[in-house]
């Protein structure tokens, strides 16, 4: 019986039963992880009556009964089971291929895993030191399917050409059933990548790659570099001169795989050569300036053995074409090229990106640029022109997550013949003076205008002929000279003022606006503990985002606050705003400053004092002593009051003396009698001699 028979008649018998089924197909390359699908209520048998069977050739397996991996059979360590019952296969190898079968009591699943490699052969062929490599790529799969359809296996190479016959480099050893042959041919220091794909139709069912290494050999140093147009490089030398000299050393430079050129010899640099070096004590090639003629690889070798290899990467970035002015011709196409070794191959698709300030990665079409994608190892941008405006991008190597190399491009669309342009920084209440450069020598102040822009899509109209414009929240002036003069500036006057006359501009100016202010506005350091500091730099938008350390705070002494530190924390730079949390700090009384810099100069900078004194205690502890000392007061006069008032009431005055009283004793005939008698007590007096109010 004849495999597709055998298939036949087991599908025929599950239909008779009235068992539903399906059939998949799947295609995978080696070392995937692989799901296996399949229809079981889970919930109703919780996998315990689920069987999967591997078909093999002719021989079966199984692999799952009652619900349970069967430990012993092939590569039982890399399967499970998910909560579906569906099989996972996890680093999948050519063996795991063929049909996998699933049943249940009233369902069938018939799972076809084909399986995609690639390999050199023979496998353990060294193509830096053994020369040509011939790569085989094998689609296994079940032995029941029909074999591979002729040309439905094919090779390309870096750029997609698809590779028959033979060509630069390789010769194809055509298909036989689902194995197809390459035979690469060996290429002296470069780097290739083949891909073999299967294909049904125009539709690519699945591909591998290979990347051939001719760069490796034993005891050779191998160094790959990336720099900038203009860099000064050292390419390493690993040459051992305990028994040598470098006028034993000699560089060689190739440009691609079929130039050589002799670079340094014991006679120094060929002049045959167009770049410009020399080599130091330890036989290192100096580069000074590079440009990107000089990209390419180099090879060291002492008395014809080669010791160093290094790949030299050199990244440009200009505008296109070179002598477009973005101040006067509007949009410009910026280009971003890798100049390496040709043998390296292709640049990677998506491994040479352009990001904005932000760090934004910029891909088709958005504001104020459209990307022209990657072609090899070239990537272009359109940047639309945009009015007064300075922008900068870096166009970024990547592999994965790593940046290798970049650059960056500054395009200034501020330029313009006679226009003078002027950059301002002024404090939040300043009184600012914008210049004008106007020439009033056939002309007056009436015919020039000032126009006001916060950004490249909003335009007011500031002052004309009549004056300011109402529609301005601004409150201006112009003086005698035509300059404009704000007076008490707010962050809303932040942005870019151009002067004209009779329509030709004549003077650009950008006001910038530094604030600083306690978050939230309305926190009290005195009563609410730690306070936060915000300082913001408003600005027209088109400079783009702030550079990253370019706002700082300082402390009273002019240390640059960092982190954490004593009593604050630093909560760093975002754009063009910068925090900074001052811990509360009892009776104490602080000032902090914020500095706009520009490499070491200070372009702008403002205080603040934060006061954490606390006057309410303090007012009420001098309430309160105020209060004691009237208290005191009080207490005092009524003591004095009542101790006169007791030392005058005469009840109480039994231990007091009176005043003496004297009485003269007289004669019946009326002469004064001798003797004199003195009382104490006028009680004791005679009556006739009491006091009459007695």
């Amino acid at each position: 019986m004849t495999p597709r028979l055998q298939l036949f008649i087991t599908l025929l018998l599950h239909f008779e039963a009235g068992i539903s089924g399906r059939l998949i197909y799947l295609h995978h390359r080696a070392g995937d992880d692989v799901v296996l699908p399949v229809d079981v209520d889970s919930s109703h048998y919780q996998c315990s009556g689920v069987e999967w069977i591997h078909y093999k050739y002719r021989y079966k397996k199984d692999i799952v009964l009652n619900g349970t991996i069967v430990k012993r059979s092939p590569g039982a360590d890399r399967m499970s089971l998910s909560s579906n019952c569906s099989l996972i296969i996890n680093n999948i190898t050519a063996e795991d291929a063929g049909r996998y079968t699933c049943t249940t009591r009233y369902t069938y699943t018939h799972v076809y895993l084909n399986v995609l490699t690639v390999s050199p052969s023979p496998p353990d062929v060294d193509p830096g030191r053994d020369g040509d490599v011939t790569l085989r790529c094998s689609l296994m799969k079940d032995y029941y399917l029909d074999p591979c359809e002729q040309n439905s296996m094919i090779w390309v190479d870096e750029t997609g050409s698809v590779l028959l016959g033979e060509g630069d480099g390789f010769v194809s050893g055509g298909q036989n059933n689902c194995v197809s042959d390459l035979m690469v041919k060996h290429q002296r220091r470069s780097k290739r990548r083949f891909t073999c794909r299967v294909v049904e139709g125009d539709r690519v069912e699945i591909d591998a790659e290979y990347t051939l290494d001719f760069t490796a050999e034993t005891g050779v140093r191998t160094i790959i570099l990336y720099h900038r147009v203009g860099d000064d490089v050292a390419l390493q030398n690993n040459v051992d001169l305990s028994s040598s000299t470098c006028s034993n050393v000699e560089w060689i430079y190739s440009r691609d795989t079929s130039s050589v050129s002799h670079v340094f010899g014991s006679g120094g640099a060929e002049k045959t050569w167009p770049g410009a070096g020399r080599m130091d004590r330890k036989c290192s090639l100096i580069i000074s300036n590079i440009t990107a003629g000089d990209a390419g690889l180099y090879e060291s070798r002492l008395r014809d053995k080669y010791n160093t290899v290094v790949y030299l990467g050199v990244l440009t970035i200009s505008p296109s074409p070179p002598d477009v002015d973005p101040g006067r011709d509007g949009d410009v196409t910026l280009r971003c090229s890798l100049m390496r070794y040709s043998g390296l191959g292709l640049c990677e698709q998506n491994s040479i990106i352009w990001v904005d300030e932000t760090g934004s990665v910029l891909l088709g079409e958005g504001d104020g640029f459209l990307s022209g994608g990657q072609n090899n190892c070239v990537s272009d941008l359109m940047v639309k022109h945009q009015r007064r405006s300075k922008r900068r991008f870096t166009c970024r190597v990547v592999e994965g997550d790593r940046v290798e190399i970049d650059a960056e491009y500054t395009l200034d669309f501020t330029a313009g013949t006679g226009v003078r342009t002027i950059i301002l920084y002024h404090r939040v209440g300043d009184d600012v003076a914008l210049q004008n450069n106007v020439d009033l020598s056939s002309s007056t102040c009436s015919n020039v205008e000032w126009i006001y822009s916060r950004d490249t899509s909003s335009v007011s109209h500031v002052f004309g002929s009549g004056g300011a414009e109402k529609t301005w929240p601004g409150a201006g002036r112009m003086d005698r000279k035509c300059s404009l003069i704000i007076s008490n500036i707010t962050a809303g006057d932040a942005g870019l003022y151009e002067s004209r006359l009779r329509d030709k501009y004549n003077t650009v100016v950008y006001l910038s606006v530094l604030t600083i202010s306690p978050s939230p506005p309305d926190v009290d350091p005195g009563r609410d503990g730690n306070v936060t500091l915000r300082c913001s730099l408003v600005r027209d938008r088109y400079f783009g985002p702030c550079e990253q350390n370019s706002i700082i705070w300082v402390d009273e002494t002019g240390s640059v606050l960092l982190g954490e530190g004593d009593g604050f924390v630093s909560g760093g730079q975002n754009n063009c705003v910068s925090d900074l949390m001052v811990k509360h700090q009892r009776r104490s009384k602080r000032r902090f400053t914020c500095q706009v810099v520009e490499g070491d100069r200070v372009e702008i900078d403002a205080e603040y004092t934060l006061d954490f004194t606390d006057y309410t205690g303090l007012i009420i502890g001098w309430v309160v002593r105020g209060l004691m000392v009237v208290l005191v007061i009080i207490a005092t006069f009524l003591i004095i009051y009542w101790m006169k008032v007791k030392r005058n009431n005469p009840r109480n005055q039994t231990d007091v003396q009176l005043p003496m009283q004297q009485y003269v004793n007289r004669d019946e005939d009326g002469d004064d009698d001798d003797d004199v008698v003195n009382y104490e007590n006028d009680e004791g007096l005679p009556a006739s001699v009491r006091s009459t109010d007695q």
